[in-house]
């Protein structure tokens, strides 16, 4: 799965996509620094799960054909500054 398919929810950055209608929401493969996401996939299940190594906790989870997804945050609220170092 691509980056490209997932949407943050946030304040789109106009700058990067005009005004269009279309196009009014960023990607998460736009989110700087490059692999700050990481995604796996379980073709079991048949679902594709976020994790985000900006906030050590975090993880999104959603399943191929369905409206079922879950998100959950359990972390201290604090970025991992480190993150470009350890990319």
């Amino acid at each position: 799965p691509s980056l490209d398919n997932f949407s943050p929810l946030r304040k789109p950055n106009k700058a990067a996509h005009g005004s269009t209608a279309t196009k009014f929401m960023d990607a998460l493969s736009a989110d700087e620094p490059k692999g700050c996401w990481a995604v796996t996939t379980d073709e079991l299940t048949g679902s594709v799960s976020l994790r985000s190594l900006w906030y050590p906790g975090y993880s999104f989870t959603a399943k191929a054909n369905s409206s079922e997804f879950s998100s959950f945050y359990t972390g201290s609220g604090q970025r991992n500054v480190d993150l470009p170092f350890m990319l």
